[in-house]
């Protein structure tokens, strides 16, 4: 077996799959997904694995899968489940009218008919040579009436991930078509963020009732652990569990991260096959360690946001106050707050106090003043939404931080990024 085949950190895993059974996600997910006319709400923290639970519980060939991202419209959602049909959005019918002899061909038929295009055709017939003027007429299909005589009652799942993506008001027209369809027996999943888990429920108010929300958690160090154990396992090949286990404090919460990262380490160990003899173990250095990160952060790159983040907003009048830290560089007070945030112990969730210590401990001398790092989160947290768009990557209420995307922590962390961005 091939290591790409053990750790896919872009496929759905097989040997590497954690069923995490304590929280039972896949019986619940299940028996949501079988309950007549219900709506399965999936919501959970970015790249926790909602997808990989979906194609997991739900045969692949049977799960309809639409992206809230690109659905503008209440057309666009039928458009979009009719094509993975491959079904037109319209049909046709044709009249004939002859002139000077009878028709010798008559009918209906399908948009593509090549006969029925031509519009014109010479027949023979009683009475000589005629000609005939066709019209071909195209009817709209129904798309509700459509999809429920296709998948009314059936195994097929229409899944809307992003939901949140959604203009409003398309939002308040699909979550209308939903209910319809649920109503008539089709299964329906959305799938967000929990913040926006609810969406659904304010789109239309009259699906309370109808809706099993299931919840995702983060991944705790044990589950993410056991990635690694079964991955390494399967090539016949034995890791320290000290080094599996900062691997897993390394991968922010994230499953993706943690395939990612077991990935590279087999490419910089040179395991591409599993080992035919006995268990081989291997002692991981840390600058081994440290390569397949660095390596890591290739897949999950926000090189502009964390140059924006680092830049701040543009300076009018007074330059910014420039400190000393710890690392040997200089920088005014998002360089203090990027140093802080990515330094040990490795969190994504960090109070005002939490961050001011921080803060304190990467500068030499004088530091930022409270105030000073409170306003820079705000504009840290403008900036970083305004280059994600719909996406939510950090939040700061005055209080706490979040850093949502585990990506743009890990990047943070392990690319050399923010070294590149010093200045000494």
């Amino acid at each position: 077996m091939r290591h790409y085949q053990v750790f896919t950190p872009n496929d759905q895993p097989t040997v590497t799959y954690v069923e995490r059974d304590d929280r039972q996600l896949e019986m619940h997910l299940q028996t949501s997904i079988s309950t007549p006319k219900m709506i399965t709400s999936l919501s959970g923290p970015s790249k926790t694995g909602k997808t990989v639970l979906l194609k997991r519980v739900i045969d692949q060939n049977n799960l309809i899968y639409l992206r809230g991202a690109y659905i503008k419209s209440l057309e666009d959602f039928w458009r979009a489940v009719l094509a993975w049909f491959e079904t037109p959005d319209s049909e046709s019918t044709s009249s004939s009218l002859t002139v000077g002899g009878s028709l010798s061909a008559r009918g209906s038929g399908e948009v593509g008919t090549s006969w029925l295009a031509k519009g014109k055709v010479e027949a023979e017939g009683s009475g000589g040579a005629s000609t005939t003027n066709t019209k071909t007429k195209h009817i709209p299909i129904d798309p509700f009436e459509q999809i429920v005589r296709e998948i009314s009652e059936s195994d097929f799942t229409i899944l809307i991930d992003d939901y949140h993506y959604m203009p409003t008001s398309t939002q308040k027209d699909v979550a209308k078509a939903i209910k319809s369809l649920a109503e008539s027996s089709v299964n329906i999943c959305t799938a967000s963020v929990p913040h926006r888990s609810e969406d659904l429920l304010r789109a239309n108010s009259e699906l309370k009732g109808r809706i099993v929300a299931i919840d995702i958690p983060e991944w705790n160090i044990d589950e993410l652990t056991a990635i690694a154990e079964r991955g390494f396992g399967a090539l016949n090949i034995g890791i320290n569990k000290n080094t599996i286990k900062r691997i897993a404090n390394e991968a922010m919460g994230s499953p993706q991260l943690m395939q990612v990262i077991c990935l590279n380490l087999c490419v910089e160990l040179g395991i591409t096959n599993s080992a035919n003899d006995e268990k081989k173990t291997i002692s991981v250095t840390d600058s081994t360690l440290q390569r397949a990160l660095e390596a890591s952060a290739n897949f999950a790159s926000s090189a502009d946001l964390v140059q924006a983040l680092h830049s701040g907003p543009k300076v009018k009048g007074q330059q910014r106050t420039q400190y000393s830290f710890t690392d040997g560089s200089r920088g005014d007070v998002y360089r203090a707050i990027l140093l802080a945030v990515t330094s040990d112990p490795i969190s994504r969730d960090f109070t005002y106090d939490e961050i001011y210590r921080r803060v304190k401990s990467v500068c030499e001398k004088e530091f930022p003043t409270g105030q000073s790092i409170s306003n820079s989160l705000n504009h840290m947290c403008l900036i970083a939404q305004e280059i994600a768009q719909e996406q939510t990557v950090m939040e700061w209420d005055d209080a706490n931080l979040h850093i949502a995307d585990p990506y743009l922590a890990f990047y943070m962390r392990a690319s050399a990024k923010i070294d590149q961005l010093k200045r000494l």
